[in-house]
Protein backbone atom coordinates (compact mmCIF):
# COMPACT_ATOMS: atom_id res chain seq x y z
CA UNK A 1 0.00 0.00 0.00
CA UNK A 2 2.83 2.58 0.73
CA UNK A 3 4.28 1.64 -2.63
CA UNK A 4 0.95 2.18 -4.03
CA UNK A 5 0.25 6.17 -2.67
CA UNK A 6 4.50 6.84 -2.86
CA UNK A 7 3.69 6.49 -6.80
CA UNK A 8 1.31 9.53 -6.57
CA UNK A 9 -2.24 7.61 -5.70
CA UNK A 10 -4.73 9.29 -3.59
CA UNK A 11 -6.72 7.74 -0.80
CA UNK A 12 -9.82 8.18 -3.10
CA UNK A 13 -8.02 6.02 -5.58
CA UNK A 14 -7.28 3.02 -3.24
CA UNK A 15 -11.07 3.52 -2.23
CA UNK A 16 -12.28 2.90 -5.78
CA UNK A 17 -10.19 0.15 -6.15
CA UNK A 18 -11.35 -1.42 -3.11
CA UNK A 19 -15.26 -0.53 -4.72
CA UNK A 20 -14.14 -1.60 -7.94
CA UNK A 21 -15.34 -5.58 -8.84
CA UNK A 22 -12.72 -8.58 -8.60
CA UNK A 23 -11.45 -9.40 -11.58
CA UNK A 24 -12.41 -13.16 -12.55
CA UNK A 25 -9.74 -15.83 -12.03
CA UNK A 26 -8.30 -16.88 -15.63
CA UNK A 27 -7.21 -20.63 -15.68
CA UNK A 28 -3.51 -21.02 -16.75
CA UNK A 29 -3.29 -21.84 -20.71
CA UNK A 30 -3.15 -26.04 -20.64
CA UNK A 31 -0.04 -27.62 -21.68
CA UNK A 32 -0.65 -29.71 -25.41
CA UNK A 33 1.56 -32.59 -26.84
CA UNK A 34 1.56 -34.40 -29.40
CA UNK A 35 1.65 -37.83 -29.39
CA UNK A 36 3.27 -40.24 -32.06
CA UNK A 37 0.73 -42.84 -31.94
CA UNK A 38 -3.03 -43.13 -30.17
CA UNK A 39 -2.31 -44.16 -26.97
CA UNK A 40 -3.18 -48.33 -25.89
CA UNK A 41 -6.81 -48.75 -26.10
CA UNK A 42 -8.64 -52.42 -24.66
CA UNK A 43 -11.65 -52.33 -27.19
CA UNK A 44 -12.35 -55.74 -26.66
CA UNK A 45 -12.75 -57.91 -23.74
CA UNK A 46 -10.08 -60.03 -24.93
CA UNK A 47 -6.71 -58.21 -26.42
CA UNK A 48 -3.37 -58.85 -27.05
CA UNK A 49 -1.73 -55.49 -26.66
CA UNK A 50 1.61 -54.62 -26.44
CA UNK A 51 2.67 -58.43 -26.36
CA UNK A 52 0.80 -58.57 -23.04
CA UNK A 53 -3.27 -60.17 -22.46
CA UNK A 54 -5.29 -58.45 -20.94
CA UNK A 55 -8.99 -60.07 -20.58
CA UNK A 56 -12.12 -58.09 -19.14
CA UNK A 57 -14.79 -59.41 -16.13
CA UNK A 58 -17.50 -57.94 -15.16
CA UNK A 59 -17.72 -59.27 -11.52
CA UNK A 60 -20.62 -59.32 -8.83
CA UNK A 61 -19.59 -58.05 -5.61
CA UNK A 62 -20.79 -57.27 -2.36
CA UNK A 63 -19.77 -53.50 -0.67
CA UNK A 64 -20.23 -53.05 3.00
CA UNK A 65 -20.27 -48.90 3.71
CA UNK A 66 -19.66 -47.71 7.16
CA UNK A 67 -19.65 -44.03 6.43
CA UNK A 68 -20.10 -42.31 3.61
CA UNK A 69 -19.11 -38.52 3.09
CA UNK A 70 -21.82 -36.51 1.36
CA UNK A 71 -21.85 -34.19 -1.46
CA UNK A 72 -21.49 -30.89 1.87
CA UNK A 73 -18.39 -32.47 2.79
CA UNK A 74 -20.24 -34.26 6.04
CA UNK A 75 -19.31 -37.78 7.21
CA UNK A 76 -22.55 -39.97 7.76
CA UNK A 77 -21.94 -42.88 9.38
CA UNK A 78 -24.58 -45.75 8.81
CA UNK A 79 -26.05 -47.98 11.41
CA UNK A 80 -26.74 -50.39 10.31
CA UNK A 81 -23.97 -51.06 8.18
CA UNK A 82 -24.87 -50.48 4.29
CA UNK A 83 -24.87 -53.39 2.17
CA UNK A 84 -25.22 -53.52 -1.73
CA UNK A 85 -24.57 -55.87 -4.30
CA UNK A 86 -22.76 -53.88 -7.55
CA UNK A 87 -21.22 -55.33 -10.83
CA UNK A 88 -18.02 -53.97 -11.58
CA UNK A 89 -15.38 -54.04 -14.73
CA UNK A 90 -12.34 -55.26 -13.70
CA UNK A 91 -9.38 -56.25 -16.00
CA UNK A 92 -7.35 -59.23 -15.92
CA UNK A 93 -3.14 -58.85 -17.05
CA UNK A 94 -1.99 -62.33 -18.63
CA UNK A 95 0.48 -62.54 -15.21
CA UNK A 96 -2.68 -62.58 -12.84
CA UNK A 97 -2.78 -58.69 -11.47
CA UNK A 98 -6.28 -57.55 -11.05
CA UNK A 99 -6.92 -53.91 -12.43
CA UNK A 100 -9.94 -51.81 -10.81
CA UNK A 101 -12.05 -50.30 -8.01
CA UNK A 102 -11.01 -51.96 -5.18
CA UNK A 103 -8.61 -54.43 -6.98
CA UNK A 104 -4.97 -55.54 -6.80
CA UNK A 105 -3.86 -52.19 -8.49
CA UNK A 106 -5.89 -49.31 -9.37
CA UNK A 107 -6.90 -48.24 -13.25
CA UNK A 108 -4.30 -45.61 -12.93
CA UNK A 109 -1.66 -48.22 -12.95
CA UNK A 110 -2.75 -50.19 -16.16
CA UNK A 111 -1.33 -48.41 -18.50
CA UNK A 112 -4.23 -48.85 -21.44
CA UNK A 113 -7.84 -46.55 -21.98
CA UNK A 114 -10.67 -48.88 -21.36
CA UNK A 115 -13.54 -48.80 -23.75
CA UNK A 116 -16.11 -51.18 -23.16
CA UNK A 117 -19.54 -49.74 -23.39
CA UNK A 118 -21.25 -52.59 -23.67
CA UNK A 119 -21.69 -56.07 -21.45
CA UNK A 120 -21.73 -59.51 -22.87
CA UNK A 121 -24.16 -62.07 -22.51
CA UNK A 122 -23.59 -62.87 -18.49
CA UNK A 123 -23.13 -66.64 -19.81
CA UNK A 124 -20.22 -65.34 -22.05
CA UNK A 125 -18.36 -63.71 -18.86
CA UNK A 126 -14.97 -65.06 -17.02
CA UNK A 127 -17.01 -66.16 -13.65
CA UNK A 128 -15.42 -64.96 -10.52
CA UNK A 129 -14.05 -68.50 -9.98
CA UNK A 130 -12.55 -68.46 -12.78
CA UNK A 131 -10.36 -65.34 -12.23
CA UNK A 132 -9.44 -66.40 -8.45
CA UNK A 133 -8.28 -69.28 -10.03
CA UNK A 134 -6.13 -67.31 -12.60
CA UNK A 135 -4.97 -65.14 -9.59
CA UNK A 136 -3.51 -68.09 -7.98
CA UNK A 137 -1.39 -69.21 -10.90
CA UNK A 138 -3.53 -72.06 -12.41
CA UNK A 139 -2.80 -72.23 -16.32
CA UNK A 140 -4.84 -74.78 -17.90
CA UNK A 141 -2.09 -77.02 -20.50
CA UNK A 142 -2.94 -76.23 -24.14
CA UNK A 143 -3.01 -79.57 -25.33
CA UNK A 144 -5.49 -80.53 -22.63
CA UNK A 145 -7.84 -77.75 -23.93
CA UNK A 146 -7.41 -78.45 -27.57
CA UNK A 147 -8.48 -82.20 -26.65
CA UNK A 148 -11.42 -80.98 -24.29
CA UNK A 149 -12.92 -78.88 -27.27
CA UNK A 150 -12.60 -82.11 -29.64
CA UNK A 151 -14.14 -83.74 -27.58
CA UNK A 152 -17.36 -81.97 -27.11
CA UNK A 153 -17.53 -81.09 -30.76
CA UNK A 154 -17.25 -85.95 -31.60
CA UNK A 155 -19.75 -85.69 -28.72
CA UNK A 156 -22.11 -83.75 -30.31
CA UNK A 157 -22.05 -83.67 -34.14
CA UNK A 158 -21.34 -86.73 -36.16
CA UNK A 159 -19.57 -86.25 -39.29
CA UNK A 160 -20.39 -89.64 -41.70
CA UNK A 161 -19.82 -89.03 -45.24
CA UNK A 162 -17.74 -85.78 -44.50
CA UNK A 163 -14.55 -84.41 -46.07
CA UNK A 164 -12.20 -86.65 -43.40
CA UNK A 165 -13.34 -88.99 -40.78
CA UNK A 166 -14.75 -87.94 -37.46
CA UNK A 167 -11.53 -87.57 -35.47
CA UNK A 168 -10.04 -85.33 -37.92
CA UNK A 169 -13.45 -83.45 -38.39
CA UNK A 170 -13.72 -83.03 -34.74
CA UNK A 171 -10.15 -81.47 -34.48
CA UNK A 172 -10.20 -79.05 -37.51
CA UNK A 173 -13.71 -77.29 -35.87
CA UNK A 174 -11.65 -77.27 -32.60
CA UNK A 175 -9.12 -75.62 -33.98
CA UNK A 176 -11.41 -72.94 -35.88
CA UNK A 177 -12.71 -72.61 -32.32
CA UNK A 178 -9.24 -71.63 -30.66
CA UNK A 179 -8.59 -69.09 -34.12
CA UNK A 180 -11.58 -67.23 -32.56
CA UNK A 181 -10.25 -67.10 -28.85
CA UNK A 182 -6.68 -66.53 -30.43
CA UNK A 183 -7.73 -63.65 -33.33
CA UNK A 184 -5.58 -61.40 -32.66
CA UNK A 185 -2.85 -63.48 -33.76
CA UNK A 186 -4.10 -63.94 -36.94
CA UNK A 187 -4.51 -61.80 -40.24
CA UNK A 188 -7.38 -63.94 -41.90
CA UNK A 189 -9.86 -65.92 -40.35
CA UNK A 190 -11.76 -68.46 -42.38
CA UNK A 191 -15.34 -69.42 -42.07
CA UNK A 192 -17.03 -72.55 -41.82
CA UNK A 193 -19.89 -72.93 -44.25
CA UNK A 194 -21.80 -76.91 -43.42
CA UNK A 195 -24.12 -78.17 -45.89
CA UNK A 196 -26.32 -80.88 -46.18
CA UNK A 197 -30.01 -81.94 -46.01
CA UNK A 198 -32.60 -80.67 -43.95
CA UNK A 199 -32.18 -82.34 -40.33
CA UNK A 200 -28.79 -83.74 -40.86
CA UNK A 201 -27.05 -81.15 -38.00
CA UNK A 202 -26.01 -78.07 -39.94
CA UNK A 203 -27.71 -76.02 -36.94
CA UNK A 204 -26.39 -78.29 -34.37
CA UNK A 205 -22.62 -77.73 -35.53
CA UNK A 206 -23.57 -73.65 -35.34
CA UNK A 207 -24.94 -73.85 -32.11
CA UNK A 208 -21.54 -76.19 -30.78
CA UNK A 209 -19.02 -73.81 -32.12
CA UNK A 210 -21.38 -70.88 -30.59
CA UNK A 211 -21.11 -72.66 -26.95
CA UNK A 212 -17.37 -73.53 -27.36
CA UNK A 213 -16.38 -69.94 -29.16
CA UNK A 214 -15.08 -66.14 -28.06
CA UNK A 215 -18.50 -64.53 -27.26
CA UNK A 216 -20.51 -67.04 -29.70
CA UNK A 217 -23.66 -66.25 -30.18
CA UNK A 218 -26.44 -67.85 -33.11
CA UNK A 219 -28.14 -65.55 -34.78
CA UNK A 220 -31.49 -66.29 -36.72
CA UNK A 221 -32.78 -63.74 -39.64
CA UNK A 222 -34.66 -61.70 -36.69
CA UNK A 223 -31.91 -60.47 -34.35
CA UNK A 224 -31.54 -56.42 -34.99
CA UNK A 225 -28.68 -54.59 -36.67
CA UNK A 226 -27.66 -53.10 -33.27
CA UNK A 227 -26.76 -55.72 -30.84
CA UNK A 228 -24.89 -57.67 -34.24
CA UNK A 229 -22.67 -54.21 -34.81
CA UNK A 230 -21.74 -54.15 -30.89
CA UNK A 231 -21.28 -57.76 -30.93
CA UNK A 232 -19.16 -57.87 -34.13
CA UNK A 233 -17.02 -54.59 -32.85
CA UNK A 234 -15.69 -57.17 -29.86
CA UNK A 235 -15.02 -59.73 -32.94
CA UNK A 236 -17.11 -61.86 -31.39
CA UNK A 237 -18.20 -65.73 -32.60
CA UNK A 238 -20.82 -65.02 -34.72
CA UNK A 239 -22.90 -67.88 -36.34
CA UNK A 240 -25.38 -67.01 -39.02
CA UNK A 241 -28.17 -69.42 -39.37
CA UNK A 242 -30.68 -69.37 -42.68
CA UNK A 243 -27.92 -67.62 -44.50
CA UNK A 244 -30.10 -68.10 -47.13
CA UNK A 245 -31.88 -65.00 -46.61
CA UNK A 246 -28.83 -62.70 -47.55
CA UNK A 247 -28.55 -63.89 -50.72
CA UNK A 248 -32.38 -62.12 -51.05
CA UNK A 249 -31.92 -58.24 -50.02
CA UNK A 250 -35.86 -58.15 -49.84
CA UNK A 251 -35.32 -60.73 -46.79
CA UNK A 252 -32.56 -58.67 -44.96
CA UNK A 253 -31.41 -55.50 -43.40
CA UNK A 254 -28.70 -54.26 -45.99
CA UNK A 255 -27.10 -52.98 -43.19
CA UNK A 256 -26.25 -56.35 -41.38
CA UNK A 257 -25.52 -58.22 -44.84
CA UNK A 258 -23.05 -55.98 -45.76
CA UNK A 259 -21.81 -56.27 -42.02
CA UNK A 260 -21.42 -60.47 -42.77
CA UNK A 261 -20.26 -59.81 -46.07
CA UNK A 262 -17.77 -57.53 -45.42
CA UNK A 263 -15.10 -59.34 -45.41
CA UNK A 264 -12.61 -61.76 -43.48
CA UNK A 265 -9.31 -59.66 -43.06
CA UNK A 266 -7.80 -57.74 -40.18
CA UNK A 267 -8.79 -54.08 -40.81
CA UNK A 268 -12.28 -55.21 -42.52
CA UNK A 269 -14.72 -52.44 -41.51
CA UNK A 270 -18.15 -50.82 -42.02
CA UNK A 271 -18.51 -47.21 -41.91
CA UNK A 272 -22.10 -46.15 -40.11
CA UNK A 273 -24.15 -42.95 -38.78
CA UNK A 274 -25.00 -42.55 -35.09
CA UNK A 275 -27.20 -40.24 -33.62
CA UNK A 276 -24.99 -38.97 -30.66
CA UNK A 277 -25.63 -37.65 -27.09
CA UNK A 278 -25.86 -33.95 -28.29
CA UNK A 279 -28.13 -35.22 -31.23
CA UNK A 280 -25.78 -35.09 -33.92
CA UNK A 281 -24.26 -37.95 -36.45
CA UNK A 282 -21.43 -38.94 -36.10
CA UNK A 283 -19.54 -41.90 -38.38
CA UNK A 284 -18.77 -44.90 -37.05
CA UNK A 285 -16.51 -47.48 -38.10
CA UNK A 286 -17.57 -51.08 -37.28
CA UNK A 287 -15.18 -53.96 -37.28
CA UNK A 288 -15.74 -56.64 -39.29
CA UNK A 289 -13.07 -59.08 -38.63
CA UNK A 290 -14.08 -61.61 -36.77
CA UNK A 291 -15.27 -65.12 -36.77
CA UNK A 292 -18.75 -66.08 -39.15
CA UNK A 293 -19.70 -69.58 -39.86
CA UNK A 294 -23.01 -69.94 -42.07
CA UNK A 295 -25.40 -72.16 -42.96
CA UNK A 296 -28.44 -72.08 -45.22
CA UNK A 297 -31.09 -74.74 -45.92
CA UNK A 298 -30.43 -76.48 -49.74
CA UNK A 299 -33.17 -75.14 -52.40
CA UNK A 300 -35.64 -77.66 -53.73
CA UNK A 301 -33.28 -78.07 -56.40
CA UNK A 302 -29.48 -77.97 -55.85
CA UNK A 303 -27.04 -75.97 -58.32
CA UNK A 304 -23.25 -77.38 -58.22
CA UNK A 305 -22.14 -74.08 -58.81
CA UNK A 306 -23.60 -72.64 -55.49
CA UNK A 307 -21.41 -71.96 -52.28
CA UNK A 308 -23.04 -74.59 -49.72
CA UNK A 309 -21.85 -77.01 -52.32
CA UNK A 310 -17.97 -76.42 -51.44
CA UNK A 311 -18.92 -76.46 -47.35
CA UNK A 312 -18.29 -79.20 -45.22
CA UNK A 313 -21.03 -81.55 -45.83
CA UNK A 314 -23.42 -83.36 -43.91
CA UNK A 315 -22.76 -82.78 -40.42
CA UNK A 316 -25.05 -85.22 -38.27
CA UNK A 317 -26.08 -84.30 -34.90
CA UNK A 318 -25.20 -87.38 -32.49
CA UNK A 319 -27.71 -89.18 -30.94
CA UNK A 320 -28.31 -89.52 -27.61
CA UNK A 321 -27.35 -93.01 -25.53
CA UNK A 322 -30.58 -94.95 -26.26
CA UNK A 323 -31.51 -93.42 -29.27
CA UNK A 324 -31.53 -94.27 -32.95
CA UNK A 325 -29.61 -93.09 -35.67
CA UNK A 326 -31.81 -90.90 -37.68
CA UNK A 327 -32.77 -93.17 -41.11
CA UNK A 328 -30.92 -92.74 -44.09
CA UNK A 329 -28.04 -90.53 -42.32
Amino acid sequence: MDDYLAAGHSAADLERLVEAPRPLPKASAPLVELLDAEPPTLRRPLALIGGRAYAAAWLHVRVTRSDEVTKAGELVRFDPLRVTLERRLFVVRDDGRVFGEDADAPWAELGLEVRLPEVPPPEKLWSARGVTAYRRGERPEPADVFLRLSAVVNLFIDFNRSLADQETMADMVACYVLAGWFLDAFNVIGNLWPNGDRGCGKTQLLNVVAELGYLGQVLLAGGSYASLRDMADYRATLAFDDAENLSDPARTDPDKRALLLAGNRRGACVGVKELAGDRTWRTRYVNTFTPAPLQRHPPARPDPGQPYDRGAPDPHPRPLPGQRRPAGL
